[in-house]
């Protein structure tokens, strides 16, 4: 085969994927795809309760803990500030209220991601809203590695 035959049906085999392939809906979560997305799904909710009832740092650690490994590794990055983790301190953080509103999930084998939209209240100041991309990672269960993506 000639390197003209090659590009030619190369190019025309590439149209007709594009022209008749299938649309690229995400496929089915299996069930620990589901089970993941869940642990995550219930991680937000309590961070989000925990926060608007300020509750103490004890309080926090045991209900993180029936979702997270302790010591769970968790930063927060601006798109392209792509600096070392670093682990961001637990409990219910400087917020007078707080509302997280999970906008779409994804979910691939152990790695959960979502989009959501953040609405931040504190004392003195006007509410700030932020949008994040979240990726979780999980084993066995558990939130191993937590990573928010500020946009």
């Amino acid at each position: 085969m000639d390197r003209r035959t090659f590009l030619s049906g190369s190019a025309f085999g590439g149209a007709a994927l594009l022209a008749f392939g299938a649309p690229a809906d995400a496929a089915d979560w299996t069930p620990l795809e589901r089970a993941n997305v869940k642990v995550v799904n219930d991680f937000i909710a309590a961070r989000v309760a925990l926060r608007n009832a300020h509750a103490s740092l004890d309080e926090w650690n045991k209900k993180m803990a029936e979702y997270a490994i302790e010591n769970l590794m968790f930063s927060v990055h601006s798109v392209g500030d792509f600096k070392p983790q670093e682990k961001i301190a637990p409990g219910p953080g400087p917020f007078k209220h707080i509302t997280m509103t999970i906008i779409e999930t994804f979910a691939k084998g152990p790695v959960v991601m979502h989009e959501r939209v953040d609405v931040m209240s504190f004392e003195g100041r006007p509410d700030s809203t932020g949008r994040y991309v979240g990726i979780f990672a999980l084993k066995d269960g558990k939130i191993h590695e937590f990573i928010d993506y500020h946009f």
